[in-house]
Order: C-alpha cells, then structure tokens, then sequence
C-alpha cells in the first residue's frame, strides 16, 4: 500500500518546485471553496523545504484562504443555487437552493453558531472543521462580514503559522519519521475501508 507514500512524495516534490509558494497561494484559495484535502498537507512540506519563509508562507495561506472564504460567504449570501451546488459535492448530498436551510448539515451549522456565537468564527478557523462549508453557511445566515472577517483571518494565521514553524524547525530533523507516520497510516486507512465496507455489506 503505497498511496500515501506515493502521495506525499508528490506533495514533497511541488514543495521544491521554484513556484511553490504560487501553488500554496492557489491552493488555499481553492481549498477555501471546494478542494477536500487541508492546506496543512501542503503547507507543512513547503515550509519544509523553505524554513526560513515559515511565517511569509504561513500568511500566504491564511490570507488566501480568506479569500477562498469570503467568495464562499458572498454565495452563501447571494447566489444560493451555486452555494447548494457546491454543499451538495462537498457534502455528497443532494441539496438544492430552495431546501438548503433544511438540510441536516445547514440546521447542526446554525445550532452551533447560536451555541458558539463569535467563538464560532474561531473554532472554525483554527481548527479542522471544514472552513468551506461554514463559510457559505455563514453568508447564507447573514453573519457579521467584519466578524468573519477578522476573526477568521487571525485564527486562521495562528494554525497556519503552528503548522508552518512546527515543519520549518522539526520537519527536516524528523523527516524519516513522518514518512513511517505516513507508511502505517496508509495501511491503517486500508483496514478501515475494508472493515467499512464489509459493515455496510452486512447492513445493507
């Protein structure tokens, strides 16, 4: 099982590649609206490879991913049938603009804002919960611009500028263990595919 390893050997190539830090830029745009896979496993190799940008990089990322976040708060707010289209890849579910607000994902979304309030903007932005669906969410609901704004930039650059150093400092010395990390976990994700997938035989 070799995915992952291949995976990160391909992410450890783009990490040396002269434009790096263009396809970081681009990526956290693009992962801000649609991309599946965190700006982290992009981030954390190139800082790898350029420890002395770790802090240039980790702005680059929050940054453009704040962008990536506010288109998707401005379809959230404005264009509803993109935004539902959008949910629907994301999610897997078939939602449409008229029944966005119906879909169980948006209603758990809501109830955490109104439990959550501002701090809500923060956890969303610090930790690994999926920044592209709270920020359509948060347009759609009409949540403070300048909130999201701010709030989600400076959480944001905090966990990119712990991923960023952590990598810049630790990453080089630490390599050979991080590529055994990857080795197991890919066997690991195999297991629970297999043992998923004969769960779902069983109940099906």
């Amino acid at each position: 099982m070799k995915i992952m390893q291949r995976f990160y050997n391909r992410l450890t190539y783009y990490a040396g590649h002269k434009n790096a830090n263009t396809f970081l830029c681009v990526y956290s745009f693009l992962e801000a609206i649609i991309l599946p896979i965190p700006i982290d496993v992009l981030l954390g190799p190139i800082a790898m490879q350029k420890p002395h940008q770790a802090f240039r990089l980790a702005f680059y990322a929050a940054f453009y991913s704040l962008l990536g976040g506010c288109v998707g708060y401005a379809l959230g707010y404005y264009f509803h049938d993109v935004a539902a289209y959008i949910f629907s890849l994301i999610s897997g579910s078939e939602v449409s603009a008229e029944n966005l607000d119906q879909s169980a994902t948006f209603i758990q979304i809501k109830n955490f804002l109104e439990d959550y309030g501002i701090l809500s903007v923060v956890l969303v932005g610090f930790t690994p919960l999926p920044f592209k669906i709270f920020s359509i969410a948060f347009g759609f609901f009409g949540y403070n611009f300048v909130i999201f704004f701010v709030l989600s930039f400076i959480s944001r650059l905090i966990r990119f500028l712990i991923v960023s150093y952590l990598f810049a400092y630790f990453g080089q010395k630490y390599s050979k263990q991080i590529e055994n990390i990857i080795n197991k976990s890919s066997w690991i994700i195999l297991i629970l595919s297999i043992l998923g997938l004969v769960l779902y035989l069983l109940l099906k």
